[in-house]
């Protein structure tokens, strides 16, 4: 993997802007107050989207390399809290929410998969190659990812008991020649990559086994990213803004830049 550098999250009072108004947020009652992210709604290019104004975003995050150790972030109601930390300061790039609400955790140099119970991370299932990526479909199947950059062809798994299921082989020259190992799959179980940690980064969708381009960032890269209620898509910038980005051309953005992070990871949509 590449850009690998450390970060410090520094709690500090963030500004909200919405429709060019400044609203301070006050902090949460706690110690040590949690900072709040910065939202700032931009219009990219014109756009055929109703101007309708989608409900506020809320989130989970990961940041790699925090010195702090391996931690999941809650971004709600403008304010940044800790979901979970890993008790043991190992690093954290990528998680999925089961759909019992379970979270499972990966670390990217690692083979093993894990999953949180009772605040103990539980050792699931053990790969012959490093997991980069995991998601699960509606129907609760968890799908993971393996890649090698540019080197060879990615591979997605899905899960059976202990057992890896070859899923899906995307193929670099299918993908601009890099794959770094995300991906996702939408409300319809369609399944979604991104490039990952380069830059330009694109964002591909598999239909009949074949992946097309349908977005990039050409001076961002594109790494974890989900799909919000309206097919909107969410996605972090392996630097220190996550985007909304609108449906149906993904043409007009909101921004939400997250205090003191250098390299935004993964996200998924707040469970409640």
């Amino acid at each position: 993997m590449k850009n690998k550098n450390y970060l410090v999250i520094v709690p500090i009072i963030m500004i909200v802007m919405l429709a060019c108004n400044t609203i301070a947020l006050p902090f949460a009652s706690t110690a040590t107050p949690a900072p709040s992210a910065t939202f700032s709604p931009v219009p990219l290019l014109p756009s055929t989207i109703t101007p309708t104004s989608p409900p506020p975003l809320d989130f989970y995050f990961t940041n790699a390399f925090n010195p702090r150790g391996g931690t999941v972030y809650k971004l709600e109601n403008g304010q940044i809290s800790e979901y979970f930390r890993r008790s043991r300061g190992s690093l954290l790039y990528c998680f999925a929410f089961g759909p019992d609400g379970t979270l499972y955790l990966v670390n990217i140099d690692s083979f093993h998969l894990l999953k949180v119970r009772d605040g103990q991370e539980i050792q699931v299932f053990t790969h012959n190659n490093y997991i980069r990526d995991l998601a699960f479909d509606s129907n609760g199947t968890l799908y993971f990812s393996e890649d090698h950059g540019d080197a060879e062809d990615g591979k997605i798994y899905t899960l059976d008991g202990t057992t890896a299921k070859l899923f899906y082989t995307v193929k670099l020259s299918e993908v601009d020649g890099f794959w770094g190992g995300t991906f996702n799959l939408d409300q319809d179980d369609t399944l979604w990559l991104s490039s990952g940690n380069t830059v330009p980064s694109h964002l591909y969708k598999v239909e009949n086994g074949v992946p097309t381009r349908v977005f990039t960032f050409e001076y961002e890269a594109m790494y974890g990213f989900y799909f919000a209620p309206g097919g909107h898509l969410v996605v972090a910038n392996w630097a220190s803004n996550v985007y909304r980005l609108l449906a149906p051309d993904f043409k007009t953005r909101e921004t939400i830049s997250i205090p003191g992070a250098e390299h935004l990871a993964d996200i998924a949509p707040l469970t409640r």
